[in-house]
Order: structure tokens, then sequence, then C-alpha cells
């Protein structure tokens, strides 16, 4: 197991981490009658996206997936919110889709990690990041936005170093299994029983 590289959603001129997400809409290779397979052990999923916020709508800046077939027939891949993919090494890219992603809920997005609480699996959860900002859609259009630093930032003064970061070796199997399984789930806070509102 290894880190994943994150989605990425540039907000405001700023590139952040997608972080977190409740709600439907973003790119879902099943929607779209594809079968990804790994790009390496950074990428288990498949595929990388990269989301922008422009005029107030979410659209597809650039994808990159890796079908599961060994030959594809490019003509034969989906249309993604209004844009065509193009071939390359690894895989195939699609960029500045015109369409709007029809998302509907919230996502955490996060830059400036903390270097000090990397750990190397699954994704990094919206804590860890001193930068944090809550978007909400309706159908890809943005509707709320709020800073939430400093509850993330409250978070990790009200908890120890070992919870945010496990020690290994001193981690009972199971509690190590479960927190394994979250590193690699995109909800919300990806904090149990935390909550922002």
């Amino acid at each position: 197991m290894t880190a994943q590289i994150s989605d990425s959603v540039l907000y405001l001129g700023e590139e952040y981490s997608l972080t977190g997400v409740k709600g439907e809409g973003l790119f879902d290779p099943k929607q779209f009658g594809l079968e990804l397979v790994r790009m390496h052990t950074a990428c288990y999923r498949g595929f990388i996206a990269a989301y922008t916020v422009t005029d107030g709508r979410l659209q597809m800046e650039r994808l990159h997936i890796n079908p599961a077939a060994e030959e594809v027939d490019i003509a034969a891949l989906p249309t993604i919110y209004g844009g065509r993919p193009a071939g390359g090494e690894c895989g195939f890219f699609y960029h500045d889709a015109p369409d709007a992603v029809p998302f509907t809920g919230g996502m955490l997005i996060g830059r400036d990690f903390l270097a000090e609480l990397y750990v190397h699996m699954g994704y990094h959860p919206a804590w860890k990041f001193r930068e944090v900002h809550e978007l909400v859609f309706t159908e890809g259009r943005l509707t709320e936005q709020r800073d939430v630093s400093a509850a993330m930032e409250k978070y990790r003064q009200e908890r120890e170093t070992t919870e945010l970061k496990p020690n290994v070796l001193q981690t009972h199997p199971d509690i190590y299994k479960d927190w394994i399984r979250s590193t690699f789930s995109l909800d919300y806070f990806n904090v149990p029983g935390e909550d922002l509102g």
C-alpha cells in the first residue's frame, strides 16, 4: 500500500487537493461505462481528475484514465463532460471539457500540507492541511463556500499525535485495518464523528 495521488481543484487561482466529498455527480468511471485499472501503486483506482471552479461553475480541467483493456480504440471511448480523449503514455487524457460537472453536494479542498503528518498510505484527509475550504454545489453551480481552516486546526489541537499519526507497531491489528480502510476513503471529513456544521 502507498499514498495515493489526490484529485485537485483549482479555486480562486490556487490549486488544492480534493480531501473529502459528500454528494453525487463527480467523475465516476462506471457512469461512463469504463473499466479502469491501476496506473501504478499511487493510483489504484485508475484515474486522476483535475477540476476547476470557473465563474462559479465546476468543470473538468483534466482527466487521466487507464482503461483495463490492453488495446483501446480511442474512437470508442466516451465523451466526458463534452470532451473527447487524446492518447498518451499510460492511458488517455481529456482536457478542458466544456460542460459543467453535475456535482451536487459538498467537497473539502486543502492546501499547504503539514509534512509532519504524512503517512505513506491512502489519501490525506482535510485536517492534514493548513488551509481548508468547504465548497457546496448544486448541479455543478457553486452555491456556498467557507473557510474551515480553523476547525481543522482545532481538531489537530484536541488530539494526541498518536491519534493523528498512528504507530503501526503499537496499534491493535483490527484498529489498524480500520485505519487503513479509512485512509482510502474520501468520506467528507474522513474523521469519525467530526462535524463542521
